[in-house]
């Protein structure tokens, strides 16, 4: 588990499997698409078969546009998750 600090953020890159592929820190006053592009850059220099992305809902818009500029890719965004959670019992 990370211990989170105050005022950074970490854009991180996993393959299906969970495995880290890399990671960049940066203040926290940048929004996410600029660290989160060049994180991927990073990625695609050393891993050049990835195919796909996916993201979630902070990457919207702009960093869509710059991956389908960039790598001509779409990106995968997921929806949040409505509701609120619950623990369910074990039988």
């Amino acid at each position: 588990m990370v211990k989170k600090v105050k005022g950074r953020k970490r854009p991180i890159v996993v393959d299906t499997m969970g495995n880290l592929l890399d990671v960049v820190v940066h203040t926290a006053n940048l929004h996410n698409t600029k660290p989160g592009i060049l994180v991927v850059r990073q990625v695609m220099a050393q891993f050049p078969t990835i195919k796909t992305f996916s993201a979630d809902a902070d990457y919207r818009k702009s960093f869509e546009e710059m991956m389908a500029q960039e790598f001509r890719w779409p990106v995968d965004i997921s929806e949040k998750i409505k509701g609120s959670w619950q623990i369910i019992p074990k039988c």
